[in-house]
């Protein structure tokens, strides 16, 4: 059986280049229909994804950020 990591999505961000960060928040955002205060919000620490954010964002970035 394979062992699936999780990864903390905002450690995750930090890796990637302006260009593919602003491609996952465009993404998150049409698909979940939130506000872009409301992401940066989320992405700065100061709220929290939710369950449902983290698995919206692994489907975007084909990883899991969520435990099972």
């Amino acid at each position: 059986m394979k062992k699936v990591i999780k990864k903390d999505f905002r450690d995750y961000l930090k890796g990637l280049s302006e260009k593919e960060k602003a491609a996952i928040r465009d993404q998150f955002l049409k698909v979940t229909g939130l506000s872009y205060p409301t992401w940066y919000g989320k992405v700065s620490g100061n709220g929290n994804f939710s369950r449902k954010d983290l698995v919206v964002l692994g489907n975007i970035c084909n990883m899991n950020f969520v435990e099972d």
